[in-house]
């Protein structure tokens, strides 16, 4: 009588879900999504972000200590409900862009980079396939809006989309699936930021396309080049900036014959001397975080006549620094500078350290947003997932993994 032989174990695939990865992915959608849920989505972020917070809380209280100097910009938004001429609306939402700026700080120290990038990237896919399913275009032909309230709101998201994609693609540090998703991401986002129909959004992208390129190739030079590299693109883009102040005249007639802007940039030139204006009026202290666009206030409605914003929302002067400038003064915009330098040069240092996607992305990310805060106001508000993105590299740059 012969022994059978035994059959063979089938191999049982587990899949393992980290409840700070779903956390943070919901948190990012109520961000991604608060146009469309208003106080829903609001209340979806602070309990989300309670959960997290409270999920390890010795762990993240320290995370909090260790990285309070970025708590200094809210603390200062808040404190300028003294001299606020709207104290209640100050107090709300400096309050806000605590909790988003320390949800923020708790993500950066319990995800990975590699692991942060791929939530961020689904969370972009979400919104990208949710404007396409029930988005709309504006009534003007002016511009496709997904489901935001303006062109520049739904272009700033697509951009993203389309540099998360790409350092996916770039990054070669993932599995085969994340690099074929990232790259095909790359154009369907460009299409969806082509009928956003904005000019600085588009163009702004394509600078941080060629950057992430250009740092991708760096990882063909071994490291103590790649200074050294990024020293000469430097001072390629200085002389380029030269060329372009010494033909500005002719350069400008350029751009605006091919972008079909106005010699004053859609009216932004006007905004800029008015934001100027208003911050030497209160160099300090500014009026009050978030107290300038806002119905009643005598400049805010004469800007809303002045370019016929009927609604009164969804406005602003155009530029990250002069913006705040007015409401937070030189003070709290120094704060800002604080950190946004730091993610910035934190991003690139990583880039060059090592070329991963995460770094990519974070990179492509900074280059993308230090163009852009000239033109348009791109971080340091409330629920918004640029301002956590920001303080996310900030922090992580400074080496803290997922504990």
């Amino acid at each position: 009588m012969t022994q059978g032989r035994a059959a063979p174990l089938r191999q049982i695939r587990t899949i393992t879900i980290c409840p700070n990865t779903v956390l943070a992915f919901l948190g990012f959608v109520s961000v991604l999504f608060m146009f469309r849920l208003g106080a829903v989505g609001a209340l979806l972020f602070l309990g989300v972000g309670g959960a997290l917070i409270v999920r390890r809380p010795n762990a993240n209280l320290a995370a909090l200590w260790r990285d309070g100097w970025v708590l200094a910009l809210p603390l200062w938004c808040g404190l300028t409900v003294l001299w606020s001429a709207y104290p209640a609306l100050t107090l709300r939402y400096g309050v806000q862009l605590g909790v988003t700026v320390a949800v923020a700080l708790v993500i950066a120290n319990r995800l990975s980079p590699q692991t942060l990038l791929r939530t961020v990237f689904v969370a972009l896919a979400v919104a990208a396939l949710a404007s396409v399913a029930i988005g709309r275009a504006r009534l003007d032909g002016g511009g496709f809006l997904g489901i935001y309230g303006s062109k520049n709101a739904f272009a700033q998201v697509m951009a993203l989309f389309v540099i998360a994609g790409l350092a996916l693609g770039l990054g070669r540090d993932g599995t085969n699936p994340w690099r074929v998703l990232g790259l095909l991401s790359v154009p369907v986002g460009l299409i969806l930021l082509a009928r956003a129909q904005s000019v600085g959004w588009l163009l702004a992208v394509l600078m941080a396309v060629v950057a992430g390129f250009v740092f991708a190739l760096m990882r063909r030079f071994h490291r103590r080049y790649r200074l050294f590299s990024l020293g000469l693109l430097v001072l390629a883009i200085v002389a380029a900036l030269l060329v372009a102040w010494l033909n500005q005249d002719a350069l400008l007639a350029w751009v605006l014959d091919v972008t079909g802007k106005d010699v004053t940039l859609t009216g932004r030139t006007y905004l800029w001397l008015t934001a100027l204006s208003e911050f030497a009026r209160h160099p300090l202290g500014g009026q009050g975080y978030q107290a300038v666009w806002v119905v009643g206030n005598p400049v805010a409605e004469s800007m809303w006549r002045e370019f016929g914003i009927a609604s009164k929302t969804g406005f602003h002067f155009h530029n990250t620094w002069l913006s705040n400038a007015v409401e937070i003064g030189a003070i709290g915009v120094a704060l800002q500078v604080v950190i946004f330098l730091t993610a910035l040069f934190t991003a690139l240092w990583r880039v060059l350290k090592v070329t991963r996607s995460d770094t990519l992305f974070a990179a492509m990310l900074m280059v993308l947003l230090s163009v852009m805060s000239m033109v348009e106001v791109v971080g340091f508000q409330q629920f918004q997932i640029v301002t956590m993105l920001i303080v996310i590299i900030a922090s992580q740059g400074r080496g803290r993994q997922e504990g």
